[in-house]
């Protein structure tokens, strides 16, 4: 799962470095919305939803930063799904353990 968020973050930061007129976000992450619309700038649901786990925008991005959420499909402890989200900035990304 780390490894899926990873990519997907190193996406949405190529997204954010691209000007708009190449189809990127001209130094913003506003267009990576809270929906599939907004998850599938990034990659598409073969990726999102793979064996892994499942992965959503969980905060609608902004100039500065968004949020991607990503639940395992493995039951661990007490039957909770692992639930990890990483926020991605321009030039770093911070991964924290939900469940």
């Amino acid at each position: 799962m780390i490894a899926d968020l990873t990519v997907l973050a190193a996406k949405a930061q190529q997204y954010y470095q691209y000007p708009t007129s190449l189809g990127g976000g001209g130094n913003s992450f506003a267009q990576l919305t809270p929906d599939a619309d907004g998850i599938a700038i990034l990659a598409g649901t073969a990726f999102t939803n793979n064996v892994n786990g499942a992965y959503a925008i969980k905060t609608a991005g902004n100039a500065d930063s968004v949020v991607i959420r990503g639940v395992g499909k493995v039951l661990v402890r007490d039957g909770i799904f692992p639930t990890y989200d990483i926020t991605v900035k321009p030039n770093t990304t911070i991964v924290q353990k939900i469940y």
